[in-house]
């Protein structure tokens, strides 16, 4: 069984999005293989699951990601529901 959810653990009082950016060996990051979900700022520790399983992109050999908090929506965000 694969990653289903990254888990991060975020502080800001402000921001709405909190963003994963993956990548395969020889892809650049990019806004079509990024998961997003809302962030609603607090100033307090917040554990913020992004569910990459839902992610067309999310499948092969993963190499590199990235965590982009507190930021604009991402193209390739697929609603699940």
């Amino acid at each position: 069984m694969g990653v289903t959810e990254v888990w991060a653990c975020v502080a800001r009082a402000s921001g709405d999005r909190c963003a994963l950016y993956l990548r395969r060996h020889g892809e650049d990051f990019h806004e079509h293989r990024c998961v997003g979900v809302p962030f609603f700022g607090g100033g307090h520790w917040q554990i913020v699951a992004l569910p990459v399983a839902t992610h067309l992109h999310w499948h092969g050999k993963i190499v590199q990601l990235r965590l982009d908090a507190f930021k604009r929506p991402c193209a390739g965000v697929r609603r699940v529901g």
